[in-house]
């Protein structure tokens, strides 16, 4: 009779085993998968914004301003600290999108947009540096070390 409970038993530990390993591996990969997300997420809200913030200036002919207003498509909540701005630039004007970055977001804008010359991460108030490599640019200071920015030229 006892024989007839052993494959139940070793069913049990079977699941036990496997539980545990699952359990495992989710704490440690936890924090990395949490990255990994947060990463995409800012990717896709930087993404968006730049469109919105092209779109508002497009809107706003001839205003060159450090706070242009950006509506952002429903269903998505305003990043903190994402500036939209624009600039006077011979017979048109230059959009900059800046969004707060996170660690890997670069590598997944690269990985995304088939390595885009148009994104930039500013190193130091005034001064980017493009994903792609190249030459560092000029951007307006009030994007702060750390800040993801798009750039684009719209008619005037």
């Amino acid at each position: 009779m006892g024989y007839a409970l052993i494959p139940l038993l070793v069913l049990s530990v079977a699941f036990s085993l496997t539980v545990n390993a699952q359990r495992e591996t989710l704490r440690v990969l936890g924090p990395d998968s949490r990255a990994d997300a947060a990463a995409e997420m800012r990717a896709l809200q930087a993404e968006v914004f730049a469109a919105a913030c092209v779109a508002a200036a497009q809107a706003q002919i001839g205003v060159a301003s450090d706070g242009i207003a950006v509506a952002w498509p429903a269903g998505m909540v305003a990043l903190a600290g994402a500036t939209c701005a624009t600039r006077t630039d011979g017979t048109g004007r230059l959009v900059y999108a800046g969004v707060p970055t996170l660690p890997g977001v670069a590598g997944v804008m690269l990985d995304r947009l088939n390595g885009s010359a148009l994104w930039s991460t500013v190193r130091v108030a005034g001064t980017a540096q493009p994903l792609v490599g190249g030459q560092p640019t000029t951007v307006p200071t009030l994007f702060a070390a750390g800040t993801l920015i798009y750039q684009s030229r719209v008619a005037k």
